[in-house]
Parts: C-alpha cells; structure tokens; sequence
C-alpha cells in the first residue's frame, strides 16, 4: 500500500525559524572521533555536514570511471536531470541531449544538445512541485526565507564535464537569478542554459556547444 502524502505549508514562523538555523556563514569545523579522511563540518546544534575525500565526484561520476575502466567507450548515464555521456555514439557522431520545455512532455525539448563525454544537468521547478490558491510551490528553495525561489527563471541548465559540479551549481544559478547566475557560470568556466518565466533562452557567452532549435 502506497504512502498517502500531504501536501502541507509550513507555518511562516516555522520557516523564519528554520531560515536562521541554516547557512553557509553558520558552518563550524569539527574534529571527527575517528582518524579518517574526512572534514566535520557543524551547522547547527542538530545538523552536521561531513565532506569526505572525494566528494566532488557524484554517482554518476565514479559509475562513468568504472564503465571506462572496464572498457565502456560509448554509454549515456541518465538519471533524469542528471545526464553523464562517456564518449559519443559508436558511429563517432555526439550524443543528442535534449533541455526540456518546462511543464511540457518529457520529449518535448527547447534545446537539443550535441555531446561528446561530457555532463548536462538541469535544475527546474516542474519536477516537483504543486500549487495552492494560485501559487506554484517547487523544490528550489531561497535559503534567506525558505520559501520556494522566485529568481524568475524556469530552469538552468550546467553542461560541464563534472556531474557534481553541474549538480551544484545548475541549483546555484537558479537561486541567484539570470544576472548573477550567468556570472557564477562565466566565473567557473561552464556553458549554462537559462530558461526565463517567459521561455526565453539566454546562452553564457561563447556557447560553444553545437545546438538546434526544434521548430
């Protein structure tokens, strides 16, 4: 038997609680009981956030160096929002990714992306979310209020050659908006794809990454 789940809004005193117990500025050095190759880091009185050695490859990453290891040359690893290429298809030709139009069918892309070994993911509000009274409630949260962001973009999509990397910062982007997510973006050095409230698509300069339009 299947879970019934509530779709509930937390009181606003709750959040304003919970915003000022989280935060970047908040996290503390802690010395682990063990001698083990990680870093401690303490949020609050309840949370601690542990970094081990390696932690900025993902699944994704270390499943892509087991496949090369063993011989795979050409394989897509797809989680979604969360795309891996190893290589391009057998033929040579690069692997055809697609950037979905918000809300709209899986298969209905913006974008269709020419990839050849690399990473492509994507951050949006139409995975998961729901609506109350009118508004659209999703999983990309402002952590100054902790509410749902309103950066006025859609999606943000990171094409890098990390999946980590594209998984951090694809959420980074979003929270920060247009402007100040196309700068981190330019800043770190990855092609990133911004979808307005208006569908409108904004390209970091010099994408490079060969694209077409579907009509």
């Amino acid at each position: 038997m299947k879970p019934i789940l509530r779709k509930i809004l937390p009181p606003a005193a709750m959040l304003a609680v919970a915003a000022l117990l989280f935060g970047a500025a908040l996290l503390r050095n802690r010395q682990p009981q063990e001698p083990v190759s990680r870093t401690e880091l303490s949020l609050n009185t309840v949370v601690t956030v542990t970094l081990y050695d390696g932690q900025d490859e993902s699944l994704l990453d270390r499943l892509k160096e087991f496949l090369q290891e063993n011989g795979v040359e050409s394989a897509i690893i797809d989680l979604g929002g969360n795309v891996l290429c190893i290589g391009g298809r057998p033929d040579g030709s690069p692997f055809r990714i697609g950037v979905r139009r918000p809300f709209s069918d899986a298969s209905d892309s913006m974008v269709i992306l020419e990839v050849d070994g690399r990473s492509v993911v994507t951050s949006g509000v139409y995975e998961r979310y729901f609506e109350e009274d009118g508004v659209l409630y999703h999983h990309l949260l402002d952590p100054e209020t902790g509410y749902p962001c309103d950066s006025g973009l859609l999606s943000v999509t990171i094409l890098s050659d990390s999946s980590a990397q594209g998984d951090a910062l694809s959420t980074a982007c979003f929270v920060l908006g247009l402007e100040k997510g196309m700068e981190l973006a330019v800043s770190v050095g990855v092609e990133a794809i911004f979808i307005d409230e208006n569908y409108e698509l904004h390209f970091t300069p010099g994408f490079s990454t060969p694209y077409t339009l579907p009509e």
